[in-house]
């Protein structure tokens, strides 16, 4: 069954996703809209029926994308966020922060190859119907990942995370953190623990 998704943001900052016929589809755009208030409201009325994950912009007229998300989080307290942004800003480091607090489960660049994208959704969506939400972030090199790296104790604390896995796709550097429950949630914890490829699959 496709996961259904709910685009925040205008045609010209959609984030890349997979196109395949019909029943192949694993992703499917049920709904969309190009401010924060547009999609408060249109999610509030559930007007598409139902919504698995919703992709928002930083970006947004009006309101700010995080501050969407804060709405849609008190809105939809168990509802899967990703949150994205384009160009040069996508390396900026703080917005991780910035998705954290605002309660969204990832940060991706909007550059990511759509099988990269499609990863992001179908895993926020798997791990939330289990009751095991996470936070996701993409790394293009292991430079950026390396840089980033950092901060992780930091995400990990706000988090309550127990773990962090670092999986790579064909170009692109994933982490997911497991979180102990839902947002939100300040108590720090030990240092990253980093699972290689095999460790992530048995986890």
């Amino acid at each position: 069954m496709a996961v259904r998704i709910f685009i925040v943001g205008n045609r010209q900052t959609a984030l890349p996703l997979p196109h395949a016929p019909g029943r192949k589809a694993t992703i499917q755009v049920v709904g969309g809209c190009s401010s924060g208030e547009e999609a408060v409201r249109d999610l509030r009325n559930r007007r598409c029926g139902r919504i698995d994950v919703v992709l928002v912009h930083f970006d947004l007229p009006c309101m700010d994308g995080s501050e969407c998300v804060r709405k849609l989080r008190r809105l939809m307290p168990d509802m899967p966020i990703l949150m994205f942004i384009h160009g040069e800003r996508a390396r900026d480091d703080d917005l991780i922060f910035t998705a954290l607090h605002a309660g969204a489960n990832g940060y991706l660049p909007g550059n990511l190859p759509p099988a990269e994208s499609a990863w992001a959704v179908a895993q926020t969506h798997k791990m939330a119907k289990q009751g095991r939400p996470v936070f996701i972030m993409l790394y293009e090199s292991d430079r950026h990942l390396s840089k980033s790296s950092r901060h992780w104790h930091k995400i990990r604390g706000i988090l309550n995370a127990p773990t962090a896995n670092l999986s790579y796709g064909k170009q692109w550097r994933r982490v997911m953190m497991r979180m102990r429950s839902t947002f939100p949630m300040f108590e720090p914890l030990a240092p990253p623990l980093i699972l290689a490829d095999h460790e992530l699959a048995a986890a």
